[in-house]
């Protein structure tokens, strides 16, 4: 009898192993939805991809990062700015923490977070973003 609650729960152990996914695998299903339009079914997706890229690699590294935005945009396209503000807020952070505020990233982050604050209206907060983004592709066209 042991032997068969051994047996049945090794299968199980396997079966659960099997569905687990990885952080690539989710973001291929995130992008998926995104490209289709389906933004409110991409957003779980995403969140799960996030949680999994902090877990596989930690909240220092460009996988963090480019799931954040990923997450953002599709809020973003969904008309949800207050969780699309964060999470572009995130992956701004998340850039200039792997690879300094040199980046494209970073000017491109700035110009989103400008917009949302556009969208909302808040004036001085977009420009203030939007200033940012331009001295970014002033100093690298």
């Amino acid at each position: 009898m042991k032997k068969h609650w051994m047996a049945l729960a090794t299968v199980l152990l396997l079966s659960l192993l099997s569905k687990a996914q990885t952080f690539q695998q989710l973001n291929d299903q995130f992008i998926e939805l995104y490209q289709q339009g389906k933004y409110k079914a991409a957003i779980p997706i995403g969140e799960k991809a996030l949680v999994l890229a902090k877990k596989e690699f930690g909240d220092a590294h460009l996988n963090y990062a480019i799931a954040a935005e990923n997450l953002a945009n599709a809020f973003d396209h969904d008309n949800n700015i207050v969780p699309a503000l964060r999470y572009f807020q995130l992956a701004k952070k998340t850039y200039i923490t792997v690879a300094g505020e040199d980046i494209i990233e970073v000017g491109l982050a700035n110009n989103s977070i400008g917009n949302l604050y556009l969208r909302q209206p808040v004036y001085d907060s977009a420009l203030h973003y939007f200033v940012q983004s331009y001295n970014y592709f002033l100093k690298y066209p």
